[in-house]
């Protein structure tokens, strides 16, 4: 009986897996130097969600929890 308890609870767990999706890059200038607390928006073609976050002291950024999809990155 725990076997069949054990089967089927694997596909409960499978289905779950996260299907969104994160990006993540730096800000820098024409030198090559950081931007930091620079505004990245991250925009769904289609959809037109606009994700919003601002670059760290590195001047690296992530977006999390994006849905499928074609992006455009700008400031």
């Amino acid at each position: 009986m725990r076997l069949a308890i054990i089967a089927f609870a694997l596909p409960l767990l499978i289905h779950a897996q996260e299907f969104r999706a994160s990006l993540s890059g730096r800000v820098s200038d024409a030198a090559g130097g950081v931007v930091s607390d620079a505004l990245i928006r991250v925009t769904n073609n289609d959809t037109a969600q606009v994700s919003t976050t601002k670059s760290g002291d590195d001047g690296a950024y992530q977006v999390s929890f994006l849905t499928p999809g074609k992006y455009v990155v700008g400031s």
